[in-house]
Parts: structure tokens; C-alpha cells; sequence
């Protein structure tokens, strides 16, 4: 098992976290600010209860508020 897998395993939250700011600012098609913040650790949350799949990061994604907004 490679040193990068290990680290990313033992930090999926984080990861997680990360990887919703990022698909939201893709998304949305601007940097995320501190206003977004609840929403993204929203996202990394209800991901992690479905199992940490990508289907259900990019439906949370999609369902967000800051996604949805204006």
C-alpha cells in the first residue's frame, strides 16, 4: 500500500472536505469563502454517512445551498 493511499485513508474526512470545496468552486465557477464553509463540511458530513461514495459527494454537492444560490 503506497505512503499517499495510507495518509488519504487515515484523513477521509478531511479529503472529503476538501474535495467539496473544490467541486463546488468547479461547480460554481468561483472561489468559496468563509460564508460557504458550513455548507461544504455539510456536504463532507453526509457523504461520509453514505460510505464516502463520489455519487453521493456530487449529489450532495448539487443539493447545496451554496450550489443552488445565485
Amino acid at each position: 500500500e503506497s505512503d499517499l493511499k495510507r495518509l488519504l485513508l487515515a484523513r477521509k474526512d478531511r479529503f472529503t472536505q476538501t474535495l467539496s470545496e473544490k467541486l463546488l468552486t468547479y461547480a460554481t465557477g468561483r472561489a468559496m469563502t468563509f460564508r460557504d464553509q458550513g455548507d461544504i463540511k455539510k456536504i463532507a458530513e453526509q457523504c461520509a454517512v453514505n460510505g464516502y461514495g463520489l455519487r453521493s459527494l456530487i449529489t450532495e454537492v448539487v443539493l447545496s445551498e451554496t450550489f443552488r444560490r445565485p
